[in-house]
């Protein structure tokens, strides 16, 4: 389900970049789920990650690094979610 989490997270926005910090308030996952799930998923070509070009001490905090999916990691997302939609049974109204 962690995994499901970040993948629905990371599909509201494919075209945009998403940092650690902001993946951990949007999931609500702790740090220690999260960043070994998204180094899976780069090292399976899912997603892939980029530090950012900044002076930490101009900026007042550490270069984040930006999460996105790829072309096959936005097929692969969808694909997952679906999967679990099917298994969740539909409401039946009278």
């Amino acid at each position: 389900m962690a995994e499901l989490k970040i993948l629905s997270a990371l599909l509201e926005n494919t075209t945009g970049e998403h940092y650690g910090y902001d993946l951990i308030k949007t999931t609500g996952l702790l740090s220690g789920t999260l960043y070994p799930i998204l180094a899976r998923l780069e090292n399976d070509g899912v997603l892939v990650s980029e530090v950012e070009d900044v002076n930490a001490r101009e900026v007042g905090r550490r270069p984040r690094r930006y999460y996105r999916l790829t072309g096959a990691g936005i097929k692969y997302a969808s694909n997952e979610l679906n999967k679990l939609q099917k298994l969740i049974p539909v409401a039946r109204t009278a």
